[in-house]
């Protein structure tokens, strides 16, 4: 998963690895560029120890991730916990899935008083590529409600305690010229969220966590802004079952192996304040039967490092949107850096 989570610490002057660029690469350039201090536009609004949802990817080898369940929760205290997918590599029919579907029975019938449950279904990436055919469609319907199923027969009666599912497959703001072709992706999109969400809604809330691709440059025909990614996120979710998107923050994946926010990456000093730009605009296009959620990504691209906190947090709450609910990808980075809201001690 491209995705997610926060960390928080108190943090005074925070910079990117002590690091941000210093001067503008021509329009052309795509080269590394040397850094300059960079401090966080605003203070943290949470205190540290106080991240409360994390998103929490099942292990395939079923007493591993049991055992790492009850540790997680015996020391950590959290409002919601979203299952990554129980879906193993696809397919619906493998020892993998079974593992994972008998974790996550085992996470509804163990799971903390307080702590809401939301079950991840198949994943995939960038879902809505252009290649995606009404028979992909289809054939992602109907593997996602054989998965709710599955789980529902293994959980027996604590399907009750279901909160509601994720649909883990991702979509980002695509723009597909001709307009023609972009219109059509968007009613399949829809006939997907429509045909697994209205099978599982109102039963449960239904999740979903797209990401967006930045328009750095004018340029740029083939991306969307702000403000038209909101109105495309908008028009796909409307009226289709899901009720939160939790929209990933992408700084994660435009994090550099040192820990520098893409101070190889052309503009990156713009990157913070483009993401918060994408953030607000998404939140304020959505329906008001939709929440939203800030996603941010407590990982660094292509590695297994968790963030360096201290350097990053203050940049990822410039982007969440005030007065929003955040989540983390994932317990393990939450757990890894120190920042999940711990049990009182006895």
């Amino acid at each position: 998963m491209r995705i997610l989570l926060c960390a928080i610490l108190s943090l005074g002057a925070t910079t990117c690895g002590n690091h941000l660029p210093a001067a503008r690469a021509s329009q052309s350039a795509a080269v590394a560029k040397p850094c300059s201090a960079w401090t966080a536009p605003r203070a943290p609004e949470h205190p540290a120890d106080s991240i409360r949802a994390v998103f929490m990817a099942l292990d395939d080898r079923l007493d591993t991730s049991i055992s790492q369940q009850r540790a997680f929760f015996d020391t950590f205290r959290m409002n919601a916990v979203v299952v990554h997918s129980i879906v193993g590599y696809r397919s619906l029919h493998s020892s993998r899935t079974a593992n994972r579907v008998r974790q996550a029975a085992y996470l509804l019938h163990n799971r903390p008083p307080g702590t809401a449950v939301y079950i991840g279904l198949a994943y995939a990436e960038k879902f809505n590529s252009d290649e995606l055919s009404p028979a992909d469609v289809q054939l992602a319907i109907d593997q996602d409600l054989a998965a709710a199923a599955e789980l529902r027969r293994v959980a027996g009666t604590d399907t009750s305690r279901i909160a509601g599912w994720y649909l883990s497959r991702e979509i980002h703001n695509f723009n597909l010229v001709p307009p023609a072709r972009q219109t059509e992706q968007v009613k399949r999109i829809r006939a997907y969220l429509e045909g697994v969400a209205g099978a599982l809604h109102p039963r449960g809330k239904v999740l979903i966590s797209p990401y967006f691709v930045p328009k750095v440059r004018p340029r740029e025909s083939e991306l969307l802004g702000p403000a038209a990614t909101g109105a495309l996120f908008a028009q796909l979710v409307r009226r289709t079952g899901v009720t939160d998107v939790l929209l990933q923050d992408g700084v994660g994946v435009r994090n550099s192996p040192d820990h520098q926010l893409e101070c190889r990456w052309p503009d990156a000093a713009d990157y913070i304040p483009i993401a918060a730009r994408y953030a607000e605009a998404v939140s304020r296009s959505l329906p008001d039967s939709v929440t939203f959620w800030s996603n941010l990504e407590g990982f660094v691209q292509d590695s297994d490092r968790p963030v360096d906190v201290q350097r990053r947090f203050a940049q990822q709450l410039s982007v969440v949107p005030a007065g929003r609910p955040l989540v983390m990808y994932d317990a393990a980075q939450c757990k890894a850096v120190g920042v999940c809201a711990t049990r009182p001690r006895p």
